[in-house]
Order: structure tokens, then C-alpha cells, then sequence
């Protein structure tokens, strides 16, 4: 078995083989320990540079430990299938890198203000601060980010391309990009400065002067390396949990506890099952549909009747354009990326419905009553959780969120029925007791999910479940009322 190795101590920045010596050294203990990601958003004023760079990393470290991903507006055929598909920041989060690995990302999620042959969004400022959101996210995730520009002067930008210009083997270099950036070089500093100068929020850009390659060709890496030195050797730090504002919407969706009252409850809920459940078809079947995608989230107390409440549900759904995805404790693969990160991998593509048999609430539920997330973390989820929402809605999917909440009395009787029952003992272990013991917790618990994540783009519907039938049938009305309505709007 080979000795661990630990990374090198110096006491100056090294250069030439000692540099890749203590780069190598650092990687090995980095891919050991696991103790972070790191993702490197690399960008720059010149294509052929971002290349050049990125080929002479792979000679100082072990490139089968770096993932490189190009996903500026070049975007090939299977990029452009994902971005038919699936929301677009889907791209970003299937690339985003376990703990112990490196991922290189050509522009990453600054595309859309590096590329000079389009003009900036209007909603520039909103992108922007998206990206300030995922960057905190991923960062208290542990996720190191890392944005690297390579910056050159004008003058050497143009001496730059007239040498790729003068030899055939190397003119390919060129992009139309690189002619378009020279051209309005003036302009674009305009455009792209005030984002690399910001250092008010975002991961600070780290620049890399390409034009000390005049005098010095290794300088460049050289100072690119040292930095990845940093990052591999110091993991984040996330920020403490945020000061929650007091409770004010629980009490409201929280009316009815397990039953509604006589003069609510339907005359004929298989009827209503029924009818919702071809509703769902038809609307699902429809050519309005085909752009958007169905996401439905269950949450609820054990034994509120969610497995039953899917069954009933997938009838209404053409079974190859559906997914039931149950969500237990995360693998060990899952633990090593952000919690978001398994969600964010089993969303549907358009024209698909991905039904989740609880959620990635359990940061804020289980994980926060049985003390497997930090109190830091699980106040931080509440708006990671809106801003995955939000992500997600404004891109066509449409979320049903639904509580399928019941009273503490049927939660027992249906215990003991399970255990009673010999078809249905599997249902019932120590674990649905023990936590049945901490139903106060819960209590406290669901009140401020509720409260802090129901918004307008995806609020919550809180539907007692006390009886079974009555709780199907307006849960699959819902569902059908909530499909209805968002492909009326398109």
C-alpha cells in the first residue's frame, strides 16, 4: 500500500519543478482528504490563451483529476440538446465537482456577459446577482470558486493575433470572437471591468496578465498555479446562518389539522379522482405541454398517505413520460457534492413530470430536528431552497408543492395497523416511532418551512389527509387546477 503523501511546505512561491512538485503533491492530498471542491471559471480576452493555459495546467498536474467543460455560447450538440431540454442552469450544476475534484469551466455562468458578439441581457443585473446567489451557494457547500480572467493590454492582444495569424498551423486559433474583442476593445472593457472590480458579494476574480508572457512565457501559469495552490490548500469557509424574520404565514396554511370541516368535504371523491386523473392526461398530452415540464413535491408526516397518493396519481400520466423519484439519506457519491446537486440531477425534461416522494426539504425537516445539518446550515437552506425554486420556475417547470398533513390520533391508528397488518409491516419500523416522539420538533419544523418558502412562484398547499380519499382527490384537483393554469398563461 502506498505511503500518504502530504503536500509541500514552502516557505517561498516555488517555480519551475518545484512548483509542479508541490502542485502534484497538493493534488494527491486534495483528492485524499476530500474536504472541498474546487470549480475554476475560467475566461479571458483571448480564446487561443484560455486553451494554451489549460493544456499547460494538464502538464504540471494529473489531468485525470480535472473535468474541463466548455460551456461558453460555442456550444456543442449535446449542450444544445441540454439546453433544450432542461432549465439552463442545469448545465452548471451536473458539472459542479465532488469533494476532492477540480472542475475547469470555459466562461461558466458568465457567458452571457463575455461574448462580444451579443449584446448584454436587459436583465443583466438580475443575472448577476443569480450568480452572486449560486457562488454563495455552492461556497457554503463547500465548493471553492475560483474566477480566473486572463487579461491583455490592447497592443498585445493585436501582436498576439498577428503572430496566430502568420503560420497556418496556428491560425485556426483564431475565433471570430478574438477580431470582433480587438475591434471594440474600448467598448468591451466598459462592458466586462465593472464585473471583474466587483468584490462586494462575488468570489473575487483572480487576473492573469498574459502580457508578462512577453518577457516571461511560463509567468502566466506560474501565477495561475499559485493560485490553485491557495485554493487546493485552503478549503471555504461557510457564512453563519442568517437572522430569520418572525412567523407569519404558518397559522394561515396551517387551518385545518388532519380533517376539513363537514361542509367541505366532496360528495363523491372517487368521482373527483376519477376526473382529475383524466384532466391530468389530457393537459399533460397536450401540445402546450411539450415545452414545459411537471415537477410535484410530497412532503408529510410518516403514514400521511403520500405512496397511496402517487399510485392514484401516475394513473393520469403516460408512464413514459414519468418518474416517481423517493428520496432517502443520500448516498455516499451524494455527500460529496452539494445537497441540491441529486435534485437538480433528477428533474425532468420538457414534456416530462418528475414526481418526488419527499424532498429536498429534509435540510430543513430531518436533517435540522435529528441534528445532521447545522443550525447554519439549515437557516441558510431556506433560500437556497426559494432561489432552486425560482431558478427553476422562470425556465417552464411547473412546481406542486403539497404538506399532506395528519392529525397525531390517525398518525397512530395507522402505525398500529401497520403493524398489525402483514402486508403492510414493511411500512412500520423503530425509526417511524422514534421520530412519531418528535413530532413537536417537527411541529416546529414544518411552521418555518412553511413560512419561509411559500412564495408566489412555488407556494405551498397544505391538504389534510385524516381521510384518504377526500386528501386524493384534492390533491390530484390541485395538481390538475395548478397544470391548467400555467399553460393558459403561455
Amino acid at each position: 500500500m502506498a505511503a500518504k503523501r502530504t503536500p509541500s511546505k514552502a516557505t517561498s512561491l516555488p517555480t519551475g519543478e518545484a512548483l509542479r512538485t508541490s502542485l502534484l503533491d497538493s493534488q494527491f492530498h486534495f483528492s485524499e482528504q476530500q474536504t472541498h471542491g474546487l470549480v475554476i471559471v475560467l475566461a479571458g480576452m483571448l480564446s487561443a490563451d484560455i486553451e494554451t493555459i489549460i493544456n499547460q495546467l494538464n502538464v504540471r498536474m494529473d489531468p485525470r483529476n480535472i473535468r474541463v467543460h466548455a460551456l461558453d455560447a460555442q456550444v456543442d450538440q449535446m449542450d444544445r440538446m441540454e439546453l433544450k431540454l432542461f432549465p439552463s442552469a442545469r448545465r452548471f450544476w451536473m458539472r459542479t465537482p465532488a469533494r476532492g475534484t477540480i472542475t475547469i469551466l470555459i466562461e461558466g455562468w458568465y457567458h452571457f456577459l463575455f461574448d462580444p458578439t451579443r449584446k448584454p441581457p436587459k436583465d443583466l443585473v438580475a443575472k448577476l446577482a443569480r450568480r452572486d446567489h449560486s457562488e454563495r451557494f455552492l461556497t457554503n457547500e463547500r465548493v471553492r470558486v475560483m474566477k480566473v480572467w486572463l487579461d491583455r493590454s490592447k497592443a498585445s492582444m493585436k501582436a498576439r493575433l498577428h503572430d496566430l495569424d502568420s503560420s497556418k498551423e496556428t491560425r485556426w486559433q483564431i475565433s471570430d470572437r478574438d477580431r470582433v474583442t480587438l475591434a471594440g476593445y474600448k467598448t468591451y472593457r466598459k462592458r466586462i471591468d465593472p464585473e471583474l472590480e466587483t468584490s462586494a458579494t462575488r468570489c473575487d476574480w483572480t487576473r492573469i496578465d498574459m502580457d508578462a508572457e512577453d518577457t516571461d512565457k511560463t509567468a502566466p501559469t506560474d501565477s495561475l498555479c499559485h493560485a490553485i495552490l491557495d485554493a487546493l490548500h485552503k478549503p471555504p469557509v461557510p457564512e453563519a446562518g442568517p437572522d430569520l424574520p418572525p412567523l407569519k404565514m404558518a397559522p394561515a396554511l396551517l387551518t385545518y389539522r388532519g380533517q376539513y370541516p363537514p361542509e367541505q368535504q366532496p360528495a363523491d371523491p372517487e368521482a373527483m379522482i376519477l376526473d382529475a386523473q383524466r384532466r391530468i392526461r389530457s393537459l399533460t398530452d397536450s401540445k402546450a405541454f411539450h415545452d414545459r415540464a411537471l415537477v410535484v413535491a410530497f412532503e408529510g408526516y410518516d403514514a400521511a398517505g403520500k405512496g397511496g397518493t402517487i399510485r392514484y396519481l401516475v394513473h393520469g400520466i403516460d408512464p413514459r413520460r414519468r418518474n416517481v423519484v423517493p428520496i432517502a439519506a443520500p448516498s455516499s457519491e451524494e455527500l460529496l457534492y452539494p445537497y441540491l446537486w441529486r435534485f437538480w440531477k433528477a428533474l425532468p425534461a420538457k414534456n416530462d413530470v418528475t414526481i418526488f416522494d419527499r424532498t429536498w426539504y429534509g435540510r430543513v425537516l430531518v436533517e435540522r430536528v435529528e441534528g445532521f445539518a447545522k443550525p447554519a446550515e439549515w437557516s441558510r437552506a431556506y433560500g437556497e431552497i426559494n432561489d432552486f425554486e425560482s431558478e427553476i420556475s422562470r425556465h417552464g417547470v411547473i412546481l406542486v408543492k403539497i404538506w399532506l398533513d395528519i392529525s397525531s390520533a390517525e398518525q397512530s391508528r395507522r402505525f398500529k395497523e401497520r403493524e398489525d397488518t402483514p402486508w403492510k409491516n414493511f411500512k412500520i419500523t423503530e425509526d417511524d416511532w422514534r421520530n412519531r416522539r418528535k413530532r413537536t420538533s417537527y411541529e416546529k419544523a414544518l411552521a418555518d418551512m412553511l413560512t419561509y418558502t411559500h412564495t408566489d412562484l412555488a407556494p405551498w398547499t397544505v391538504i389534510p389527509s385524516d381521510n384518504k380519499p377526500v386528501a386524493r382527490a384534492r390533491t390530484l384537483g390541485l395538481i390538475a387546477d395548478r397544470l391548467e393554469s400555467a399553460l393558459k398563461k403561455d
